[in-house]
């Protein structure tokens, strides 16, 4: 159980001194396999409990030069949920699995078949075997508060489970509510446009890479591939589920009661154009609980600033958070 420790060009980022980490195993839905997550909490126990779940999505390799490396994930994950540990609450951190790219081994095996078959979807499988883990695990009634924080695609898994019906409230950040390849292909080509990135990748690269998405998926909707075909290690099918996830994503926020806090990141491509319009429309036509756009103008999609975890942006998130879970 050891102190949660981060370093950043060589030196330790401060975090609260009392924050322990160990990892828990996560049953996976109809199966006999488990998955891993990672469990903030603090040894000073508190009469009330509440509990985080802080929920990933993995990055498809369709993104190319968008994807963000591991070690950047893993800092955020550590920085946010250590103070989300230290305001009291006992923090799951999650990465769902896909099928695609380096993760295509998790849906090739039989212990995954249902992401292959079902398509991302079935992942809200996922959130709620980790909320009632949670619940049986750190919370000791059903009153006790419990809040979801989700990164980019995760928003649809999340939206997409029970769990969400049961929240004291949903954070998202950077969520995708129009088409998802629509999302990619307007992200890589906003990616083109910035000669001052915080972000490092090829940018002569980048051009081609939108082109070829949005080409990969006018062919997989036009049935230019074969049924068996696989694409980045997923089949056809899956990534045409992918495709919908935003919309359906967008549906789901629009009747769910739970209060809603949609995160914008202004240095994150995925956050502009159409998606950006998108989640704005979905927060004003909400007949449900409270919802608010939080727009936080110097940080990317994993809350960074260019050379690590704005702790700024982490504590503003973390501040809301506790509003929303009193």
């Amino acid at each position: 159980m050891p102190v949660v420790k981060v370093e950043q060009g060589g030196a330790a980022i401060p975090l609260p001194p009392d924050v322990r980490l160990k990892t828990v195993s996560v049953q996976v839905p109809d199966s006999s396999a488990t998955a891993q997550a990672n469990f903030y909490y603090t040894s000073s126990l508190s009469l009330s409990r509440r509990a985080a779940l802080v929920i990933f999505g993995n990055q498809p390799a369709i993104t190319g030069s968008l994807q963000i490396e591991e070690s950047a994930r893993a800092k955020i994950e550590a920085v946010l949920s250590a103070h989300l540990a230290d305001a009291g609450f006992g923090t799951y951190a999650y990465v769902l699995p896909d099928c695609s790219g380096k993760s295509a081994q998790t849906c090739s095996a039989p212990k995954r078949t249902d992401i292959d078959e079902q398509g991302p979807l079935a992942l809200a499988a996922d959130v709620d075997q980790l909320c009632e883990q949670a619940r049986r695990q750190w919370l000791r009634s059903g009153s006790e508060a419990l809040v979801l924080i989700t990164f980019g695609q995760a928003s649809a898994a999340v939206l997409g489970s029970a769990c969400a019906e049961q929240a004291k409230a949903i954070f998202m950040i950077s969520p995708v509510f129009v088409q998802q390849d629509k999302a990619w292909v307007d992200a890589l080509e906003m990616a083109w446009r910035d000669k001052s990135s915080i972000a490092t990748y090829d940018r002569s690269k980048v051009r081609n890479q939108a082109a070829s998405v949005e080409a990969t998926f006018s062919s997989m909707r036009n049935k230019l591939f074969s049924p068996d075909a696989r694409v980045l290690g997923a089949t056809v099918d899956y990534w045409m589920k992918w495709s919908d996830l935003g919309p359906n994503s967008a549906k789901e926020a629009a009747k769910l009661a739970s209060p809603q806090i949609y995160v914008v990141p202004g240095k994150d491509y995925m956050m502009h154009k159409a998606n950006l319009a998108a989640v704005r429309a979905v927060s004003a036509s909400r007949k449900g609980g409270p919802k608010s756009v939080v727009d936080l103008q110097e940080v990317n999609g994993w809350l960074s600033n260019g050379s690590g975890p704005d702790i700024d942006a982490v504590m503003s998130l973390v501040e809301l958070v506790k509003k929303y879970a009193e």
